[in-house]
């Protein structure tokens, strides 16, 4: 409407009094100011953003050409290993092709020898020098004649390829370069796990982008539906896993007493076995009153003391090892404990917030 007004004044501006035009600029310019002002809010987060992107970009760059390197070096080091075994393993065939090429050749100057002290005896034809010289060589004829081959005829020897696995630790090659791979894939396909709101527990919020769970002194009114816990402040992820290895990190606020870990859809919604890690199908790491514990099957493990609030942790899930496996990665990468088992349904996702402060809330974030 100001537009139009401004518009409209300016084409009668030479018919304009003084003071309307002035009124007129002024309106202009606080329309253009505003809008200066807007533009610049959008290419200040602009720039923003495109700085935060790169850093994200940058990082995973840098991720995956640590992890090509570090396939690189073993790749190197596993083909040195192989040429030297290899060499070595061609020495000792060549030594032992050597030693029964020399026991050949020793027979046939043998042989040769006696051919020839035969074939001069045969040719003698005065009677008493052919009979001296038959007992001359009599023996070596008769040796010559009865004599076994030698006993290290070379043969074809096929290479020792047990011995080239068991030296060259190929077993722990291959694993090393599929884990690598299977960390480079997951870098450069992250996983994005979302809550589901269907199975959050009354006292729990879940933000509206499903990232981000708090806990709430008043009860959400959430509608009826089969899968939400009813006992325990609980909440799944939407998304569970049956095959490969997934990655997903969670955030914790400051203080914030909070369970973490991963499921069966199966789990109990209500009563005390319905508990993350109180059940044959759940298995849970915790940080409640300043304690580390893990727990499945209402089998609770103390993990010794902990100096640092743990607000970050990354949770490993190999579905076909049977490992679920949790690090703390605020500072520094450090492995905090693994649960091993046999998962026979699909896995989800797990939490629960056991205090009620401003900071107490979890946040999903991409494995990065």
């Amino acid at each position: 409407m100001l537009c139009k007004k401004v518009a409209s004044c300016f084409s009668r501006f030479s018919f304009c009094p003084y003071n309307v035009n002035v009124n007129t600029l002024t309106a202009c310019l606080q329309v253009v100011s505003s809008r200066l002002q807007l533009t610049e809010c959008l290419l200040q987060k602009t720039q923003e953003d495109q700085g935060a992107s790169e850093a994200v970009g940058d990082k995973m760059v840098n991720k995956a050409v640590s992890l090509m390197d570090s396939m690189a070096a073993i790749v190197d080091r596993f083909r040195e290993r192989l040429r030297l075994l290899l060499e070595e393993e061609r020495g000792q065939r060549r030594k032992s092709w050597q030693l029964g090429v020399s026991a050949l050749e020793e027979q046939q100057q043998q042989l040769q020898e006696a051919q020839k002290s035969a074939s001069e005896a045969l040719s003698e034809t005065d009677t008493c020098a052919f009979i001296h010289r038959f007992m001359m060589i009599e023996q070596k004829l008769r040796d010559a004649a009865t004599g076994s081959l030698p006993s290290t005829i070379p043969s074809k020897v096929d290479l020792n390829t047990k011995r080239l696995q068991t030296d060259l630790k190929t077993n722990d090659f291959r694993t090393e370069i599929v884990r690598l791979l299977d960390t480079l894939h997951i870098l450069l396909n992250p996983l994005e796990v979302t809550f589901n709101v269907c199975t959050a527990h009354p006292s729990l919020l879940v933000s509206n982008d499903l990232h981000t769970v708090r806990c709430t002194s008043s009860k959400q009114s959430y509608v009826e539906h089969p899968e939400r816990f009813l006992s325990a402040p609980q909440i799944l992820c939407s998304q569970g896993f049956s095959r490969g290895t997934h990655i997903w990190v969670a955030e914790m606020g400051s203080n914030c007493m909070w369970s973490l870990g991963a499921c069966y859809k199966s789990i109990p919604r209500r009563g005390d076995h319905s508990r993350l890690g109180h059940n044959l199908v759940s298995w849970r790491l915790q940080w409640k009153n300043g304690k580390l514990t893990a727990c499945s099957s209402s089998s609770n493990a103390m993990l010794g003391e902990v100096f640092q609030y743990p607000s970050k942790i990354e949770v490993v899930l190999d579905c076909e090892g049977g490992t679920l496996s949790f690090h703390t990665i605020k500072s520094r990468r450090e492995h905090l404990y693994t649960f091993k088992t046999v998962f026979k349904e699909p896995v989800y996702p797990a939490f629960s917030i056991h205090s009620n402060t401003s900071e107490s809330w979890i946040t999903l974030h991409s494995q990065m």
